[in-house]
């Protein structure tokens, strides 16, 4: 049997079965590692904690900042046919056909950007 350890967590990872043993004095797969622990057994070390750069840092507070902008979400979840209604109401003096394709470009614009916010790439 073998364990690893968890970056931040007092839980410790079972590698035979992948199964995750919190750090609880009544649970018997703990007791077990407790027991391998005092038999001289060490186990592996952790993962390193992932590197975070500044600007994924920086996306990651955009989405949220997105995802709780009421008006921008109620913009990138407008449908097409509401996008190519928005777009006659306010572009009269283009041609039906110019407005059309104005309403399918901010409708192509705002499923990218639904895209990026709640997936995040």
């Amino acid at each position: 049997m073998s364990y690893k350890l968890i970056v931040g967590s007092t839980s410790v990872l079972r590698i035979v079965d992948g199964a995750i043993i919190p750090q609880e004095v009544r649970n018997q797969d703990w007791l077990v590692y407790q027991t391998w622990i005092a038999a001289g057994n060490t186990p592996q070390a952790a993962d390193p904690a992932p590197i975070t750069s500044p600007r994924m840092v920086q996306d990651e507070q955009e989405r949220t900042d997105c995802k709780a902008d009421a008006p921008i979400m109620s913009l990138v979840n407008q449908t097409r046919a509401e996008w190519r209604s928005w777009s006659g109401l306010n572009f009269p003096t283009l041609t039906v056909a110019e407005r059309t394709r104005l309403g399918d470009l901010f409708w192509v614009v705002a499923v990218g950007v639904r895209r990026l916010v709640r997936n995040g790439g």
